[in-house]
């Protein structure tokens, strides 16, 4: 036993010893060894060995032809076998290009001619893939060979072989009747794109040679065999594709078209192909303006002699172009004069367009300095200089802020945004630019402010310095008539406020209330004195009353505005050193019953004033009581007959201009008597209607509301009495003043006057008012009274019966237990049947 044992054993080794030897002598192509050493039974036909290679892929795999057919003649091989790397021995052959040994291999019955292998790849896509034509050609001959199964990206042996331009393949492939010519693996690549993306042109032209083929097939990625030809710039490709009816030159990719990827690459002679190319559409086509997309790649591109023929083809709108940038943007930067000349022939192209930037053509042209094309910018007629970029700068800004001085001086003239901008930005070495080359400095925005009213609205006050010394209009008036002094006021700024005064701002359009909250520290009690000097400049001033009238030097015109009647009166009787009386308590109506006037003349001096009275309506709870308030305005004047105009005003009105004149002042109070009384007319009107409630709800049964209608009535009659007096007087006044001045300026006093009178018919509807409601009152009242005598009637009736029927019978139902109630109203009758 162990003799055997040790016999197998040595055979074994034996064994082992000769499958060594045998993947030597395959390794090294010694064919008579391995001849030898495969005639044994114990050879390992197929065996793999640790590095997982076969004997058949080893000898396919180094080529040795002879050592193929020397294992193929084992009967026990098994030619489809994979090795450790899944590789197998057909497909190994084919794609190495071993034509014997892949013919050999073809001769077995059992190969496997479909078989993939671990890349998912037939014997026949190895083969075309490296342009194998001869074993192409033998694994053709097999009748069971599948010529369009694809690798495990789709792609079939035709696409391969087109792919890297293997005309024999490609041929042959063809000339198969199953072949599939337009076959697309998973990315849609078909064998006609992959040939003209790589510009093999003979490849393009045998498959262009068939009638099935599909000219227009877009891959997963959007593309065309055209497009991807014109995108890699293959002009012979191009030319073939051209050459075919059917081809679609227009075929949007992500928004460009063939033509545009070819400009886009730089490619000029394929461009020109495409654009010469009929039924190429330039002009507008879905979302984008194809034709000024193609005239931007052009310039970007620097192909000037296309731009140039895309312009002659009349491009005609404007969008936003995906490269971001504008041809007319490009060549306005580059200071391209030509071009800008023939791009704004275009008469539809938008020469205001932004960028992807945000920037205009023209602030490209400002910033750099280009003065020819900013020229030619604003001779098109079509430029907004005033458009803004995205950051809202204008081009004149840009300008401004480069120090190109002699852009800035080509815009001046024609921006009316930037002054304005700038100074809201606070810009002063910029705004000093734009003033040192003559910009109107009184330009108005939308809202008709002037750069000064900007100035004061964002709190620049060295610029407002700047514009004042420069010559701005310091009165320029808003389109809601506010002024750059007024402005300060309502913002509280007064430091502007005062710098305004010193440049002869004018108060008018300023009440005695905004000064008041703008000089806060000062007392309700003081009176504001604006003063006016001969130099025109203006100061405003809070005096207590004990130095009201104190000498002010070089005072010319002054306005006192007094917080009450007293102080007023106190301030004029003592300026025209006169001792009329006045009343000092609240007046009555006597006293409203005119208006109360003085003039005087001295010879040296002149001075006159007016009161005016306003009716007040105080309510209590049902009846509306009228008292009356007094409104003073006065002035002293110089020589009479001379046009010096008044010296001094004493108002208190709210208004903080100073007047022209002492008919000014009148007309004043005259306007300001007028609002009065229409301000007193709608709150009576609006007590009226309260009282008409009250009446409603109370339907006649309160006698007090007669007596007040009656004294309502009263006070309208009183009304019309005050007002007919006040306007008598005020009518003489202005005449005695037009008497003593000369001149025709009471005629426009007297127009005042006329609006003043006019209140009469105010008054008349509501005296209509009232008459209306004491005749419904009146109504109410004779209807409770028709009710009562009604009543009182069937009272009687009832008297009656009770006396005659209801007493006997309330007597006899008494003894019966019987329940009469006789005051009831139409008692049952059937108890008086009972009796």
């Amino acid at each position: 036993m162990e003799d055997e044992l040790s016999i197998s054993e040595d055979y074994d080794n034996y064994a082992d010893r000769q499958q060594t030897l045998l993947w030597k002598a395959v390794e090294a192509g010694q064919e008579d060894t391995a001849r030898s050493l495969l005639r044994h039974d114990f050879i390992r036909i197929n065996e793999i060995d640790y590095e997982g290679r076969t004997l058949l892929l080893l000898a396919v795999g180094l080529g040795h032809t002879n050592i193929v057919e020397c294992l193929l003649d084992r009967h026990d091989i098994d030619v489809n076998l994979q090795d450790g790397n899944h590789n197998l021995p057909l497909n190994e052959a084919a794609g190495n290009g071993h034509e014997a040994i892949s013919s050999l291999l073809l001769e077995k019955d059992d190969i496997g001619v479909n078989l993939e292998d671990g890349d998912k790849r037939t014997p026949l896509i190895k083969a075309a893939s490296n342009g194998h034509g001869a074993i192409v050609r033998q694994l053709l001959e097999r009748n069971d060979i599948k010529v369009n199964l694809g690798n495990d990206e789709g792609d079939t042996p035709l696409v391969v072989a087109a792919w890297n331009g293997h005309e024999t393949v490609v041929s042959l492939l063809l000339g198969r009747t199953d072949i599939q010519p337009n076959a697309r693996g998973e990315s849609g690549i078909t064998p006609l794109y992959t040939a003209a993306a790589e510009g093999h042109n003979i490849v393009v032209g045998l498959l262009l040679e068939r009638d099935d083929i599909e000219l227009n097939v877009k891959t997963s990625s959007d593309e065309t065999p055209l497009f991807a030809a014109a995108n890699n710039g293959h002009e012979s490709v191009t030319k073939l594709l051209l050459s075919r009816d059917g081809i679609e030159l227009n075929v949007n990719c992500h928004g460009d078209t063939p033509l545009s990827a070819a400009l886009d690459r730089g490619h000029k002679v394929v461009s020109e192909l495409l654009l010469y190319q009929e039924g190429n559409e330039l002009e507008h086509n879905g979302s984008i303006d194809r034709g000024y997309f193609l005239l931007s790649k052009a310039l970007d591109r620097g192909l000037q002699d296309i731009a140039s023929k895309i312009l002659i083809a009349k491009i005609s709108r404007n969008v936003e172009i995906p490269i971001g940038r504008s041809p007319l943007s490009w060549a306005a930067e580059r200071n391209k004069t030509d071009q800008v000349r023939t791009i704004l022939r275009i008469d539809t192209v938008d020469p205001n367009l932004r960028d992807a930037q945000g920037r205009t053509p023209l602030s490209r042209a400002a910033e750099c300095d280009s003065i020819s094309v900013v020229s030619l910018l604003l001779e098109s007629g079509r430029i907004d200089v005033n458009n803004g970029d995205l950051d809202r700068r204008t081009p004149l800004s840009i300008a401004a802020d480069a120090q190109n001085y002699a852009v800035v001086s080509i815009l001046v003239t024609r921006d009316t945004v930037t002054l304005h901008s700038l100074v809201r930005e606070g810009n002063l070495s910029s705004v000093e630019i734009l003033l040192d080359n003559r910009y109107d400095i009184n330009t108005k925005n939308g809202v008709g402010q002037s750069s000064l009213h900007v100035a004061v609205d964002n709190n620049r006050f060295d610029i407002a310095m700047r514009l004042l010394s420069r010559g701005a209009n310091v009165n320029a008036e808003d389109h809601s008539s506010t002024t750059p002094l007024c402005l300060a006021v309502q913002q509280k700024r007064r430091d502007f406020a005062e710098l305004l005064l010193d440049y002869s701002a004018s108060t008018k359009g300023i009440t005695f209330h905004g000064w008041r909250s703008l000089y806060e520290e000062f007392s309700p009690q003081y009176t504001l004195r604006i003063t006016e000097k001969a130099s025109g400049s203006r100061r405003v001033d809070f005096l207590s009353r004990n130095n009201l009238l104190a000498n002010e030097p070089e005072a010319g015109r002054q306005l006192f505005l007094l917080p009450d009647y007293q102080t007023w009166s106190f301030a004029i009787l003592k300026s025209l050193n006169t001792t009329t009386t006045m009343y000092t308590e609240s007046p009555d109506l006597q006293d409203a019953m005119q208006m109360k006037c003085y003039h005087c003349y001295t010879g040296q001096t002149a001075g006159a004033y007016a009161v005016a009275y306003f009716p007040i309506l105080q309510l209590d709870l049902s009846k509306g009581k009228i008292t009356w308030e007094g409104c003073g305005v006065g002035w002293s004047m110089g020589k009479l007959g001379q046009d010096s105009g008044s010296v001094q005003y004493f108002s208190m009105l709210q208004e903080s201009g100073i007047p022209d004149d002492g008919y000014e002042l009148f007309q004043q109070l005259l306007a300001e008597a007028t609002s009065k009384w229409l301000e007193f007319c709608i709150q009576f009107e609006d007590h009226l209607s309260h009282v008409r409630l009250d009446q409603l709800k109370s339907q006649g049964k309160r006698p007090e509301t007669i007596s007040h209608l009656a004294e309502n009535a009263l006070h309208i009659a009183q009304l019309r009495r005050a007002l007919q007096g006040q306007v008598r007087s005020a009518e003489e006044f202005n005449t005695d003043l037009g008497q003593l001045h000369g001149g025709n300026k009471e005629q426009r006093a007297f127009e005042y006057i006329h609006r003043f009178a006019d209140i009469r018919q105010q008054l008349q509807i509501l005296d209509e008012t009232i008459r209306d409601l004491l005749q419904f009152e009146f109504a109410w009242a004779s209807i409770n009274e028709a009710h009562k005598s009604t009543s009182l009637a069937i009272s009687m009736k009832r008297l009656s019966w009770i006396t005659f029927i209801f007493l006997p019978a309330m007597f006899a139902a008494s003894l019966f237990g019987m329940n009469v109630d006789i005051l009831e109203n139409n008692p049952d009758w059937r108890w008086v049947v009972v009796f």
